[in-house]
């Protein structure tokens, strides 16, 4: 009995001493508001937000600690941050889904979110790339330090903002390109008051807005 007491006891040590989990994935869905707006505030990492076919939005999380980047870490392996507490709360208010990002220390994410086509996008966005496919209406997004990629229907037309501090812009819709007071700093509009905005705002990277290129259907095969 006391050798099992002792194994037992042995075993939780061993466990309490374990690093906290260093990779943690969830998905969640919920139904998306029709012609309704995403909100994202204090995001950061990797987003991608992506336009699919269903009435709702599916939202995966992605986040990560990369011991392995400090070669001193064995020491502080006991102390490694927990992913658990970075926090992404969701929550609905009116026609408007509002997704948030809690205070973070040494924790990467990444999030992959499917909305419906038209959906509205709001980004706050911090350090990282924003990645946008296949929407058909207004997108604000503020990126402090990182891309813009936006791309969107070949046949669509949009008014366009854009401006970066330091970065270009490369635009596949029609604009005026201008240079900013600084050298490094690029502005590119487009004004369209009847078409889906595009408000875009990148402090250090680039800004691209591309069409999604459709292959033209093959020739009909015409036997003699």
């Amino acid at each position: 009995m006391r050798i099992a007491f002792a194994a037992l006891s042995l075993c939780g040590l061993l466990l309490a001493q374990q690093p906290a989990p260093s990779v943690s994935t969830l998905t969640q869905r919920i139904p998306f508001p029709p012609g309704g707006t995403l909100h994202l505030v204090h995001s950061f990492g990797y987003l991608s937000i992506t336009a699919w076919d269903l009435p709702e939005m599916e939202l995966t999380t992605t986040k990560s600690v990369h011991l392995a980047l400090d070669p001193l870490w064995t020491e502080k392996t006991a102390a490694a941050p927990n992913v658990a507490q970075l926090r992404v709360t969701v929550q609905r208010k009116g026609n408007e889904i509002l997704v948030a990002t809690g205070p973070h220390h040494d924790i990467d994410i990444a999030y992959s979110i499917h909305v419906p086509r038209d959906a509205r996008i709001v980004v706050e966005h911090g350090d990282g790339g924003v990645y946008v496919d296949g929407l058909t209406s207004d997108v604000h997004a503020t990126v402090r330090q990182g891309i813009i990629s936006l791309r969107l229907p070949q046949r669509g037309q949009y008014g366009i903002d854009a401006k970066t501090d330091l970065g270009d812009i490369v635009s596949d819709y029609p604009g005026r390109p201008h240079r900013r007071p600084w050298i490094f700093a690029h502005g590119f509009t487009e004004p369209a008051d009847s078409h889906p905005k595009l408000f875009l705002r990148a402090g250090y990277g680039d800004i691209l807005i591309l069409k999604i290129r459709r292959p033209a259907p093959p020739a009909p095969l015409i036997l003699q």
